[in-house]
């Protein structure tokens, strides 16, 4: 396979590809692919008509899924032969479960393709986020009211260029308030931050933030991933004001749900196993879960 290294300029063949696809699914979203990967050797390329990608992953080479037209198992036998020539095992990630019954159905007994449950993700209801009706969602209102009552000099403003360096220093606020989760699936989060904020404007992303008493509060940042679906790529909150996160999840929700009327589902990505994320997403009552898989060459 000929691939190239990865550059911001991909996003303008990668995109179409993605939105064709139109899966709800975080990882193949331009700005997944983009922000979370800091391997320097990261490549892509299109193969056979499907989107290839060649990162790492906690030091492991892996493939994203290949998503795009046309018949997959030339593809897969592709990859394998990258992988073979490389002398390093085969492992495609963010495989969703339509392709996991495709590769099934074309390439029966040939590979191993195992439930990553980590890495699903969490898909909700625009309008039950939008609007926190319902019992369920008793807690979450009780927060927000909470909120409204103690900090009445609240305002929340679409992200502008002008708020990076505000909310620059409110991550370093969070950062210095969760040492014990300072691994590397964080590190990989900062420098993500990081780099949205460079590259906001040609990333073509949303964000929000959260503001009491004149002071930055919250962030929040995302990008449309399907014809259906936006995703959550980051929120961030002060703690100490009570109710910042729900509110900054609400308010900008509401300012997604007016931009982009086409939208029905808010994807907040997945837990990454952490327990304490996994508790904050479950809160919110998904109204599905995107499964996700990994596929390997069977031995």
């Amino acid at each position: 396979m000929e691939l190239h290294n990865f550059t911001l300029e991909d996003k303008t063949w990668i995109d179409p590809i993605v939105m064709s696809e139109n899966t709800r699914n975080s990882d193949f979203c331009f700005s997944t692919l983009y922000l979370w990967n800091t391997d320097p050797d990261i490549k892509t390329g299109l193969i056979d008509n499907r989107l290839i990608v060649r990162s790492k992953f906690y030091g492991k080479i892996v493939y994203v899924a290949p998503i795009g037209k046309g018949p997959i198992e030339p593809v897969i036998r592709k990859i394998k032969a990258d992988c073979d020539k490389d002398n390093i095992p085969m492992a495609i990630y963010g495989v969703t479960e339509e392709m996991k019954n495709l590769l099934e159905r074309e390439m029966p007994g040939e590979l191993l393709i195992t439930e990553t449950v980590d890495q699903e993700d969490y898909i909700y209801d625009i309008d039950k986020l939008a609007d926190l009706s319902g019992r369920k969602m008793h807690n979450k209102r009780n927060h927000i009211n909470k909120f409204l009552s103690l900090y009445p000099n609240w305002k929340f403003e679409e992200m502008k260029p002008e708020h990076f360096d505000e909310c620059r220093k409110l991550l370093k606020l969070w950062q210095s308030r969760h040492e014990l989760h300072k691994d590397l699936e964080i590190d990989y989060e900062d420098l993500g931050i990081d780099s949205a904020f460079n590259h906001f404007k040609e990333l073509k992303l949303d964000g929000g933030v959260l503001y009491v008493n004149n002071e930055l509060c919250a962030f929040t940042i995302g990008e449309k991933c399907a014809k259906d679906t936006y995703l959550v790529q980051f929120e961030k909150a002060d703690v100490d004001i009570n109710g910042s996160y729900p509110m900054i999840n609400r308010e900008f929700v509401r300012i997604i749900r007016s931009k982009y009327p086409e939208v029905k589902f808010i994807n907040r990505s997945d837990d990454a196993g952490i327990e304490a994320l996994r508790k904050a997403k479950r809160s919110y009552y998904p109204e599905l879960m995107g499964r996700k898989y990994t596929v390997t060459w069977k031995i």
